[in-house]
Order: structure tokens, then C-alpha cells, then sequence
């Protein structure tokens, strides 16, 4: 599937994706930005592996986290859903763009994420940006409501999926997460401080 061409009078078809479904977005080539307007679910915007990169996440959207953002030149971009999702693509003029671009402040965000040292300091800084944007309080502390495989976080913190696995293991001894893996649940305690 990839966005298609539509006339300015005309809504976009509402897509919906299945968790791990992913779809292709097309350049808008005529100096569009492109608006992600999502209903429900968590999607994931990555660029496909080229010859010269890998993969790469360059941001996650929701229904509360969500905008628009400009194509970049040197990648192909697609939309993996996280959990099941129901969405449109739009194309956005420049005269309706905002200040913020919202695919260059998750870069920056998940950039940021890559300094610290040591892979746990990484991942609890990833987990704290997850929560920050998609999480809720609850009586417990925390609670983010997906997660993502071992994998996937390796890519985006800089980490291999065991050191990864590790990680979280030393995480959860240390009681600062706790993972119900059954309902795809990840805690955090009040104390920490969400960014």
C-alpha cells in the first residue's frame, strides 16, 4: 500500500493496519509536508533500509502524539503499527504548517536518547520518553500500554537485542519497570522523574 493522489477537496481514505503491518508513504514531491491524523492505535514512522543506512525509527505517533512533517529527501519512509491503528495521511500545504516540525523534534528526542554511556542509562531514558508521550498516571505509577521487541529498542537506543534483554532484566531486579508481558504492560514507578 502507499498514499495516493488526491485533489485538495477531498478527505483521504481512512487507512487501518493490523499490529506489525506496515505501509509504504509516498514523497509528495510538490513541496508538501504530510500530516499524520490518527484515530487509534501507535504507529511507528522508520526510513527502509537503503544501501548505505539500515532501518531506522525516526518516531512513534498516536492519537496524542501526533503532527505534521516535511519528506525528507534521502529516504524512503513507512508506517509500521505498534498496535492496531486506524489513520489518514494528508498532504498539508506550507501556508498550514506550524513552527514545530513533529518528525524533527522525535529525532532530536531519540538522538538525545543515544548519549548517555551505558545501555541501561539509555534505556530507561527511552522508556521515560515513552511514557512522557504515550503513557498514563495511574494509582501505581506509569503505565505504558505497548511494547516494542528487544530488537526494535536495540535499534533506536544503539544497543544489541541481548544487551537489550539484559538491560531490562537489570531494570526490573533494580524495580524500577515492571513488564506484564501478557497484556503488553510496562510500569514505572512514580518516583522516577518522566521527561
Amino acid at each position: 500500500m502507499s498514499t495516493d493522489e488526491r485533489g485538495p477537496s477531498l478527505q483521504p481514505a481512512l487507512i487501518t493496519l493490523r499490529t506489525s503491518q506496515t505501509l509504504l508513504l509516498s514523497n509528495p514531491a510538490d513541496g508538501h509536508w504530510l500530516g499524520l491524523r490518527i484515530n487509534e492505535g501507535i504507529l511507528r514512522i522508520s526510513s527502509i533500509p537503503q544501501l548505505d543506512r539500515p532501518e531506522m525509527t525516526l518516531a512513534m505517533a498516536s492519537s496524542i502524539e501526533q503532527g505534521v512533517f516535511q519528506y525528507p529527501n534521502t529516504a524512503t519512509l513507512q508506517l509500521e503499527a505498534i498496535a492496531d491503528a486506524c489513520f489518514r495521511v494528508e498532504k498539508v500545504g506550507l501556508e498550514e504548517v506550524a513552527a514545530s516540525d513533529f518528525l524533527s523534534d522525535w529525532m532530536f528526542q531519540l538522538h538525545a536518547i543515544r548519549h548517555p554511556i551505558k545501555a541501561e542509562d539509555r534505556l530507561l531514558k527511552f522508556f521515560e520518553l515513552l511514557i512522557s508521550r504515550f503513557g498514563k498516571r495511574t494509582s501505581k505509577g506509569y503505565l505504558l500500554e505497548f511494547l516494542l521487541s528487544h530488537s526494535r529498542i536495540g535499534e533506536i537506543i544503539g544497543a544489541t537485542r541481548s544487551t537489550v534483554s539484559r538491560g531490562i532484566s537489570t531494570l526490573k531486579r533494580a524495580k524500577l519497570i515492571e513488564i506484564d508481558e501478557l497484556k503488553d504492560q510496562l510500569f514505572m514507578s512514580s518516583d522516577r522523574r518522566v521527561v
